[in-house]
């Protein structure tokens, strides 16, 4: 099933439900997405290193970026505590804290996406900031 799908679930008693597996899975693409924003800052981080220089708007986008970082790396120490968490609970049959596992599951998901919507809008910005420094591609050239 596609991350999307996941999140666009019809109701929200989607979760009470979902396969231990799913969420295992789900869990895992959010890991492997979040590394994928990583690379993106690194590129950001050459772009402003090229184009902007260590002016003060370079340093200042720069600590947006470093910024951003920490939120990544502290979303993926709350991913690996959940593949953890759902280890557990595909282990054990007795599965008492079913509800505490699924609210915790529940409140990374609203924070993995409230991060994709404010990277978004810093690739924006970064973009915005940057198009107007980078010279276009010299077209005469063969």
């Amino acid at each position: 099933m596609k991350l999307l799908e996941y999140r666009l679930r019809p109701n929200r008693d989607y979760l009470t439900g979902a396969p231990w597996q799913e969420l295992y899975s789900l869990t895992e693409y959010w890991k492997e997405e979040l590394a994928f924003y990583e690379e993106e800052l690194r590129f950001f981080d050459n772009l402003i290193t090229r184009y902007e220089g260590r002016d003060q708007q370079g340093e200042a986008l720069r600590q947006m970026l470093n910024d951003t970082r920490q939120q990544i790396r502290t979303l993926r120490d709350q991913a690996d505590t959940h593949l953890d968490h759902v280890g557990k609970m595909v282990r054990n049959a007795d599965n008492k804290d079913d509800g505490l596992f699924r609210e915790e599951h529940n409140v990374l998901e609203d924070n993995i996406y409230a991060f994709i919507g404010a990277f978004r809008q810093l690739k924006q910005k970064l973009l915005k900031t940057l198009e107007h420094k980078i010279p276009p591609p010299d077209t005469n050239r063969r």
